[in-house]
């Protein structure tokens, strides 16, 4: 998050700081291109550096460490996230694009297509 100071001559300063938001998930999409997932929603904790109920969206990349929490975590809502999450065991399909000297390996699911290697 993009954080201002203000100094004690007026000037202002930027910089970024890493932070620990809770956020209660209100949309969620996938973006296939920059293989991440986007979260919105509103900040359920306040912080120092964020209001209560601010709203936030959160890209979530490949090997990004997330928490998520849920009131209740029941057997079909686990087995939904070990399907997901695991391309290995849930691809259907292997495709292989090739174009002018670059082949593009992927690997297809009900819910993702995996962009798994480049050549």
């Amino acid at each position: 998050r993009k954080v201002q100071k203000e100094g004690s001559t007026g000037s202002v300063q930027t910089e970024t700081k890493k932070i620990q938001l809770t956020v209660d998930v209100k949309a969620i999409e996938y973006d296939s291109a920059g293989d991440c997932i986007r979260f919105s929603g509103r900040n359920c904790e306040e912080s120092q550096w964020v209001k209560l109920g601010a709203h936030h969206t959160l890209d979530i990349e490949l090997h990004t460490r997330i928490t998520i929490g849920k009131e209740c975590w029941d057997f079909m809502h686990l087995e939904a996230l070990d399907q997901a999450t695991d391309v290995h065991k849930s691809s259907e399909v292997a495709v292989v694009l090739l174009e002018a000297g670059t082949a593009n390996f992927h690997l297809l699911t009900t819910v993702l297509a995996k962009d798994v290697h480049r050549v």
